[in-house]
């Protein structure tokens, strides 16, 4: 089996890539950007690494030009 058989097995309704290209379009950000997220939990209280992970993903993303997301489920 090779991979397209695998991957037609897996995702058998997948588009092209185009398809997905065209709907996400690459961001126009400068040379060295990164585009980092925090998730919490969505079971319980915020915890106290989590606040510390996003503080210091958020200082990461600005210092490089890049994109800070919170992720709310």
């Amino acid at each position: 089996m090779n991979y397209k058989e695998l991957a037609d097995l897996i995702f058998p309704n997948a588009k092209e890539i185009s398809y997905y290209e065209e709907k996400y379009p690459r961001r126009n950000l400068p040379e060295g950007a990164v585009v980092i997220r925090v998730a919490p939990s969505p079971t319980g209280n915020v915890h106290i690494g989590t606040i510390f992970q996003a503080m210091v993903n958020r200082k990461v993303a600005s210092q490089t030009g890049g994109v800070f997301y919170v992720r709310i489920e």
